[in-house]
């Protein structure tokens, strides 16, 4: 049997429109599918799929966290700080950094490098 593989993560928006501009700013991704009409635009993410659908609200926005790997941490961090995103402190855990921050709507996400 060949192993299963992720492919695409939905987060339930508000705007999906206003949210894949936001991604395409500070990510560079594009919109690969735009159905905004019926509420649903998919993002080519590196090799992933961000997709924004109009759906009802979370309880929590804590989850799904999506993370995003990037080169070098803190240089992305500080990037995204320039940009207004309010990021947290860098943390260390043996071989990994991170930061999390959210996007527009609350959603969280974190920068890592791996």
């Amino acid at each position: 049997m060949t192993a299963a593989r992720a492919h695409r993560l939905i987060l339930n928006v508000r705007d999906p429109g206003a949210l894949a501009t936001w991604y395409g700013l500070v990510f560079g991704w594009q919109v690969s599918l735009d159905e905004r009409d019926e509420g649903w635009i998919e993002l080519e993410a590196g090799g992933f799929v961000l997709a924004l659908h109009t759906g009802p609200p979370r309880d929590t926005q804590e989850w799904p966290k999506l993370q995003i790997v990037v080169g070098e941490v803190e240089a992305v961090r500080e990037r995204l700080i320039a940009h207004g995103v309010a990021m947290d402190a860098v943390q260390h855990w043996k071989h990994l950094s991170w930061s999390e921050g959210r996007d527009p709507e609350g959603n969280v996400f974190q920068i890592s490098r791996s």
